[in-house]
């Protein structure tokens, strides 16, 4: 019964260990092949999300908050939000296109 229990301790402290340390050898993989652009990548999709869902402020309300100025705002006539995202989406195609073109060039010799 002890060792069973001993056992059981192992596992409960061993796993979470075990999955912290596969979730950091995965990033490292994932900042590997990405580079510096997955931060621009995930940083543009996820203010583009986040940024879209913010409401405007209500018209008696003298101010409006720092996030609803930059959602209502305009970047070279598209709305913030939109070219967030597309600009996450693109830093995150950019790597992969660059691999592609790579492979597709030829060997000079």
């Amino acid at each position: 019964m002890l060792i069973a229990l001993f056992e059981f301790l192992i596992f409960l402290l061993a796993l979470p260990a075990l999955i912290v340390f596969l979730l950091f050898a995965w990033a490292v993989d994932v900042a590997d092949y990405f580079g510096f652009w997955l931060i621009p990548g995930v940083f543009g999709l996820a203010m583009g999300v986040n940024l879209s869902m913010v409401a405007p402020s209500d018209p008696d309300v003298p101010f409006e908050s720092l996030m609803q100025v930059i959602a209502g705002s305009h970047i070279a006539g598209f709305e913030t939000p939109s070219v967030l995202f597309v600009v996450g989406i693109i830093s995150l195609l950019v790597p992969p296109a660059c691999s592609l073109f790579k492979r597709l060039s030829p060997v000079k010799r």
